[in-house]
């Protein structure tokens, strides 16, 4: 018999977007993305296998939403 339990974290504070747009986009040069904070999220598993034995295991995840940003637009030729 096996017992599992499962834990799931999540911790976010995000800032609405806000996008100014001076005239035609085709004769922008540069695009500049702010700074923002990094997103992390987390999951666990605790288990116990018929012996007894207690295992736990885990896995988390961390990310800058700016990179993500920064990412689509150098796709898009908005950066170098």
């Amino acid at each position: 018999m096996a017992l599992a339990g499962f834990i799931v974290t999540a911790c976010a504070s995000v800032k609405p977007v806000e996008f100014k747009k001076f005239g035609d986009t085709s004769k922008y040069k540069y695009a500049v993305v702010g700074e923002t904070q990094s997103l992390s999220s987390a999951i666990g598993n605790t288990s116990i296998d018929s012996k007894g034995n207690t295992t736990f295991s885990s896995i988390s995840k961390s990310i800058n939403p700016r990179d993500v940003i920064s990412g689509i637009l150098m796709k898009k030729v908005w950066l170098c």
